[in-house]
This record gives structure tokens, C-alpha cells and sequence, in this order.
């Protein structure tokens, strides 16, 4: 793969659609498939989906990362995280709201959300912040 020069919105929003939509809609899939097979319900289902799915972005995230590695180059990687996490905050939002409807205002359930998407908002934020100050130390030789 040759790396080519990109703008900085390519960059952002090639790592957040890969990590924020694609990787936890394909672990979404994985999930709803291990779910359906042992044919679990309610809480236990839901809590195997969204730790599947919590892989998913995590994994995202750095897959993300060495794709971009491997083909981007770019001069300003760390100019990339802070509209990267705004973005991926977006989409967990709009993440958010599709689960508590899902849930039909289980106060559990919605308290189980709050605290998933918590935590792959912070676990996006540290590991891509991480990952483009090794970019940028990168580029920078």
C-alpha cells in the first residue's frame, strides 16, 4: 500500500466512520449472531451484545490507527484528535438515543448505556490521542 498525503478531514473521518460506525456494526452483527445462537434474552443478551460490541470500538480504534499509519501521511496528526473525539461523541450520541429506544426506558438498561458509552467515549478519546502523538513522532523524524 503506498501512503499518500491527506487533508485532515480525511483523516478524521476515516478514523471515526471505522471506528465510531463500521467495526461496531460488524461486532453488532457478531454479537447478534452469539446471542441468537444461544438464544439469550433480556439483560444477559444485552450485556453480551454491548460487550461485543465495546471489542468492536476498541479494536476499531486501532485498526483505525494502523490503517491510517500504513497508508496516510500527513504533517498535522495531532490536529486530528480533538475534532476526531468530537465526531466520535456525535456518533455515540446518536448511538445512545437509538439503544434507549430500543430499551423501551428501562432505567437499567438505560443506566448500563450511560456507562458503555462512557467508557468507549474515554477509551476512544486516551487510545486515539495516543496513537496520533505516535504519528506525529513519526512524521516528526
Amino acid at each position: 500500500m503506498v501512503a499518500k498525503k491527506r487533508a485532515k478531514w480525511w483523516v478524521v473521518s476515516t478514523h471515526v466512520l471505522t471506528t465510531g460506525f463500521v467495526m461496531p456494526f460488524l461486532a453488532g452483527k457478531v454479537g447478534g449472531a452469539v446471542v441468537g445462537g444461544y438464544g439469550l434474552r433480556s439483560l444477559p443478551a444485552f450485556a453480551i451484545l454491548l460487550a461485543i460490541q465495546a471489542a468492536g470500538y476498541i479494536a476499531g480504534t486501532y485498526y483505525s490507527l494502523g490503517y491510517l499509519r500504513r497508508s496516510t501521511i500527513t504533517d498535522d496528526w495531532r490536529g486530528c484528535i480533538t475534532p476526531s473525539v468530537i465526531s466520535f461523541v456525535v456518533l455515540s450520541v446518536i448511538g445512545f438515543v437509538a439503544n434507549a429506544i430500543q430499551v423501551k426506558g428501562s432505567i437499567m438498561a438505560i443506566g448500563i448505556l450511560v456507562v458503555f458509552h462512557g467508557v468507549i467515549i474515554v477509551a476512544f478519546a486516551k487510545i486515539t490521542a495516543s496513537g496520533f502523538h505516535g504519528l506525529q513522532a513519526q512524521a516528526s523524524h
